[in-house]
C-alpha cells in the first residue's frame, strides 16, 4: 500500500505544481465550486442545484463568470493565493447570509439589505437569543482576526503583469459577452418584478449583482417635454375642489402588518372566526383585492405605492425607494394632495422612528407629525416582543383633536409581524384555537399569529367605535400590507388570488359605500380621492381615468421617471413639493420645573415617555422614567445654571427630537 500512497502524494503535489503555475485555472475551478456551493445553498437543494447548472447553462455560466471576474483580479497581487480565498469567502458568505435570511423571510437577500443594515440591527433580538447573538458576534470577530493573520502571513508571489492583465481582460470580456447574450436572447428580463423567482430562475450571483447595480428607473423611450403633455392632455378631468374646506371628511388609513383573513385559507378551520370585525366590514363596505408588491417582508414598499401612488415595477430590483430617491428628492403623494384642501397630514406607527428612515422620509412625502413609539405611554407587548396595536387607538384620536381642520392619518401597525414561532407562547392559552390544519404548516407558530390577527382585528373595532362616537365624517381605509412569512402556499390560497395579494376595505361613518373592486396598491390612494370627488394630482389623474387604457402602464412610467429622475415636464418643469418640518410627535414635549429632592433631581413636564432621555449642559444622564410629566435623575443634583434638555432617543443613540433648552435657577 506504501508505494500506492506515494503515487496519490505526488500525484496531488503535481496537481498542485500546475494549478500553481496556472493560476487562470485555479480561478475557473475556485468560481465553478462558490458558483454551484451558493446555487445548492439557494435552493436548500444538491439536485436542484445541479439541475439549473444543467437546464439552464447560460444562467449558470454567467453566475461562475461573475465570481471568476472577481478572482481574477487578485492575479495583480503578490498574495493573490490568500485573496483567492477571502474573495471566494466573501461570495459563500454572501451565499450563506441568503440561505439564513430566507429562514426568516419570504424575500431572498439582495445587495438592498446592506443599505438597510442599520434598521435590520435592533430587530435582531427578535429573531436570534442574547445568547445566539453574542456567539455570532465572537465567530465574526474571530473570523476577522484569522483572515487578518492570514493576510499577513501569506506567502508572496511575483506578480506576472502580462499574465496577470490578459486574464483580467479575458475574465470581463468573457463575463460581458454572457451577459449581453443573455438579455439579447430574452433569457434575462429587463426588470425582475420578483426576487425569488429571479434568484431560482436566473441564479444567485448574478441576480444579486444586478441588484446592486441596477437602482431607480430608467429613463423611458420616447421620454420628452412634448410626450408628457401629451400625456397630461389625455389624463385631464374635472377641476378639484377649492382648498381650504373645513367640512372635508377626516382620512384615516391602517397598513396594517401581515393582515390577511385566515379564514379564505384552504385546509385550516379555527374555534372561532379570527377577525369578525374585519369580516363584518368587509359585508357592508367598499372591498376588494389589494394587489401588493411584497410577500413576506417589504412593508416600506407597500406603504410606498400606497402613499406616492408609483408602482414599484420599474424600479431596481428589491429597492427601496425610501433608502434611495427620497433620500433627496420629494414626491407626489396622498398627503400633499390633501393638504391642498386643508388637511393636517400625520403618521402614527407603533414601531421606532428611524426604521426605513421614517422620520426623515416622511417630510419628503408630505407629513406634518409622526407620532412612533418614542412618542407613546402605556405600551404593551407581544410575546415576540412587538408593540401591540391598542396603543394606537390614543394617538389616532390625539392626531384629529389637536388641529381645527380635517386631518390625514396614516397608521402603520406592527403587532403581526413575525417571527410567529415564539416559544414563550407555548405554555399560554390562546383566544383562539385551529381544529384542522395541514401538515405541512407549523400549527403552533400559525396559532400565535391568529390571535395577533384577533388582537389587532379588536381594535379595528375599537378605532370604528371611538370614530362613530365622534360624529366626525370619517373615512377608513384598512389594508394588510403582505402576506405572512408563514409557510402559506398559492394552492391554499381562494380561487384566483397569488401570494401578492391581500385584501382592502374603505369605511365611512355615514354608512355611504361604493361597488367594490380589486386594485393595486398604488391605485388605492386615487380610489380614495375619487369617493371623496376630488383629482388633485398628476398621477391621481392617470389611475381615476386611465386605468382601463391601453396605455396605462407606459403614462403610468413615464410620469414616474419624470416626476422624480426627469426635468418635472408635468409640474412646469419644477417640482412643487417643497419637504415639510416634520414634527416628531403631535404633542409638544416640555420642560416646566426641575425639583431637587433628597439626593436626587427630578425634571417636571409635559408628555416624557420611557425613550425620554435628560442632558444636563450637553452630557446625558442617568435617568429613570416615572410617568409622562416625571422624569428622575438618580443620585444627581442640579446646581444653579444647569441647562436641562429632554431628547427622544432611539436605539439608544439615536436622536429623534429634542425640547428648548430650560435653565435651572
Amino acid at each position: 500500500m506504501k508505494p500506492f500512497f506515494t503515487k496519490i502524494k505526488e500525484l496531488c503535489r503535481r496537481i498542485i505544481a500546475w494549478f500553481g503555475a496556472h493560476p487562470a485555472a485555479t480561478i475557473v475551478v475556485m468560481a465553478l465550486g462558490v458558483g454551484l456551493c451558493n446555487e445548492i445553498l439557494s435552493r436548500r437543494s444538491l439536485f436542484a442545484a445541479v439541475g439549473f447548472a444543467v437546464t439552464k447553462p447560460l444562467s449558470f455560466l454567467c453566475n461562475v463568470a461573475i465570481v471568476s471576474m472577481f478572482l481574477s483580479l487578485t492575479l495583480l497581487f503578490k498574495r493573490r493565493n490568500i485573496l483567492m480565498c477571502l474573495v471566494s469567502l466573501l461570495w459563500l458568505a454572501m451565499g450563506i447570509a441568503n440561505f439564513v435570511v430566507c429562514c426568516f423571510r419570504a424575500t431572498p437577500f439582495s445587495a438592498m439589505d446592506f443599505i438597510l443594515v442599520l434598521s435590520v440591527f435592533p430587530i435582531l433580538p427578535r429573531y436570534l437569543t442574547w445568547p445566539g447573538l453574542i456567539l455570532l458576534v465572537l465567530a465574526l470577530l474571530a473570523l476577522i482576526g484569522f483572515l487578518i493573520r492570514c493576510l499577513i502571513r501569506a506567502k508572496r508571489i511575483p506578480v506576472r503583469r502580462a499574465y496577470a492583465f490578459t486574464t483580467v481582460l479575458c475574465s470581463v470580456a468573457v463575463t460581458a459577452v454572457l451577459i449581453a447574450s443573455g438579455y439579447l436572447s430574452g433569457i434575462f428580463p429587463r426588470h425582475f418584478s420578483n426576487l425569488a423567482t429571479a434568484y431560482r430562475e436566473h441564479g444567485f450571483t448574478f441576480s444579486f449583482s444586478v441588484i446592486l447595480l441596477d437602482q431607480g428607473i430608467d429613463e423611458p423611450k420616447d421620454y420628452d417635454d412634448e410626450k408628457i403633455h401629451e400625456i397630461l392632455s389625455g389624463i385631464q378631468s374635472g377641476t378639484p375642489d377649492s382648498a381650504g374646506d373645513t367640512d372635508a371628511p377626516n382620512v384615516i388609513f391602517l397598513q396594517l402588518e401581515s393582515f390577511y383573513d385566515p379564514k379564505l385559507l384552504q385546509g385550516f378551520t379555527f374555534t372561532e372566526d379570527p377577525t369578525p370585525v374585519f369580516t363584518e366590514l368587509r359585508d357592508r363596505c367598499q372591498s376588494g383585492v389589494l394587489t401588493v408588491p411584497s410577500v413576506g417582508a417589504g412593508t416600506a414598499n407597500t406603504e410606498f405605492e400606497v402613499l406616492a401612488g408609483m408602482s414599484l415595477q420599474w424600479f431596481g430590483a428589491g429597492e427601496y425607494p425610501y433608502e434611495t430617491i427620497l433620500q433627496r428628492k420629494t414626491c407626489e403623494s396622498v398627503a400633499y394632495n390633501l393638504k391642498e384642501h386643508g388637511y393636517t397630514a400625520h403618521a402614527v406607527h407603533n414601531y421606532k422612528g428611524n426604521f426605513y428612515d421614517r422620520n426623515d422620509v416622511f417630510s419628503r412625502l408630505g407629513f406634518d407629525t409622526f407620532t412612533s413609539l418614542e412618542y407613546m405611554n402605556d405600551v404593551t407587548y407581544n410575546a415576540g416582543g412587538w408593540a401591540k396595536d391598542t396603543v394606537l387607538l390614543r394617538y389616532i384620536e390625539t392626531c384629529l383633536s389637536t388641529t381645527k381642520g380635517p386631518d390625514l392619518v396614516y397608521g402603520i401597525t406592527v403587532q403581526g409581524h413575525g417571527k410567529y414561532s415564539v416559544d414563550a407562547e407555548e405554555d399560554a392559552s390562546p383566544h383562539i384555537g385551529i381544529t384542522a390544519c395541514p401538515e405541512e404548516t407549523d400549527a403552533d407558530a400559525f396559532t400565535y399569529y391568529v390571535n395577533q390577527l384577533h388582537e389587532t382585528d379588536a381594535f379595528l373595532g375599537a378605532l370604528i367605535s371611538s370614530l362613530e362616537a365622534t360624529g366626525e365624517e370619517t373615512y377608513v381605509v384598512l389594508f394588510g400590507d403582505h402576506l405572512p412569512n408563514i409557510g402559506i402556499e398559492e394552492d391554499r390560497l381562494p380561487a384566483g388570488m397569488t401570494l401578492y395579494d391581500t385584501e382592502y376595505l374603505i369605511w365611512h361613518s355615514g354608512g355611504e359605500t361604493a361597488p367594490d373592486q380589486n386594485l393595486k396598491a398604488y391605485q388605492l390612494s386615487a380610489a380614495v380621492m375619487s369617493r371623496l370627488g376630488w383629482n388633485d394630482g398628476v398621477l391621481t389623474k392617470l389611475h381615476q381615468t386611465w386605468a382601463d387604457k391601453k396605455d396605462y402602464l407606459v403614462y403610468l412610467e413615464m410620469l414616474q421617471y419624470d416626476i422624480l429622475y426627469g426635468q418635472g415636464f408635468c409640474y412646469g418643469g419644477e417640482i412643487p413639493f417643497k419637504p415639510t418640518d416634520l414634527k416628531m410627535g403631535v404633542l409638544d414635549i416640555e420642560i416646566t420645573d426641575v425639583r431637587t429632592i433628597g439626593e436626587n433631581t427630578y425634571v417636571k413636564g409635559k408628555n416624557f415617555t420611557p425613550y425620554s432621555h435628560v442632558y444636563v449642559n450637553g452630557f446625558p444622564r442617568s435617568v429613570e422614567f416615572v410617568d409622562e410629566n416625571t422624569l428622575m435623575l438618580t443620585g444627581f443634583l442640579a446646581e444653579k445654571e444647569d441647562v436641562f434638555r429632554v431628547v427622544q432617543i432611539t436605539d439608544g443613540i439615536f436622536q429623534l427630537s429634542t425640547t428648548e433648552d430650560y435653565v435651572w435657577k
